[in-house]
C-alpha cells in the first residue's frame, strides 16, 4: 500500500474521530464498534491528539484545526504542575511541536516548562524518569518517586 494511501487513511480517521467526540478527548476506542471512550481533561493521551489535529491542519490547509489544537494545547497547561512522567510526551507532542509550527512564544514557554520539570523528575544517581506521585492516567493507581516504567529507563 502507497504511503498517500495510508495517510489519508489516517487523515481520515482523525477527522471521524473528531466528529464523534466533539469537545471531549479520545482515550481509546474499541476495535470492534471504533466507538471512542472519552475523558474530559486529555488524560495522559491529551498531546498525541493535539498533534493529531495539528497535522491534519497542516496537511490539509486547515488552520482552524491547528486554533483548536493551540486551545487544547493550553487547557493541558494545569497538567504542568503535577508530579507525573507523562509531562514529557504530553507538552512534546502538544507545546512543543505547536511552537515548531506556529513559533507562538507561549507555546515555546510551556514547551521550556515542561521539559524543566522533567529534568527535575529524574532520578540523579542514573537518570530514570519515576512515574511520579500525580501519575494522570485514570487507568493506574501508580504513585511513587522510587517506579521507574521500563519505556522511561
Amino acid at each position: 500500500m502507497k504511503h498517500d494511501v495510508l495517510l489519508g487513511d489516517l487523515l481520515h480517521r482523525i477527522g471521524e474521530t473528531r466528529d464523534q467526540i466533539g469537545n471531549a478527548w479520545p482515550y481509546h476506542a474499541d476495535p470492534d464498534t471504533g466507538v471512542w471512550e472519552t475523558v474530559d481533561d486529555g488524560d495522559w493521551c491529551g498531546g498525541h491528539w493535539v498533534e493529531c489535529l495539528r497535522i491534519k491542519g497542516v496537511l490539509e490547509g486547515k488552520p482552524e484545526l491547528i486554533e483548536e489544537a493551540r486551545m487544547r494545547t493550553e487547557m493541558l497547561r494545569p497538567k504542568l504542575e503535577k508530579d507525573d512522567q507523562f509531562r514529557g510526551h504530553r507538552f512534546y507532542y502538544s507545546a512543543a511541536r505547536m511552537y515548531a509550527q506556529t513559533h507562538d512564544p507561549a507555546m515555546r514557554t510551556l514547551a521550556l516548562a515542561a521539559s524543566y520539570a522533567m529534568r527535575a523528575m529524574a532520578i540523579p544517581h542514573n537518570g530514570a524518569m519515576p512515574i511520579g506521585h500525580e501519575g494522570q492516567v485514570k487507568s493506574t493507581t501508580l504513585a511513587s518517586r522510587r517506579i521507574v516504567a521500563v519505556d522511561n529507563v
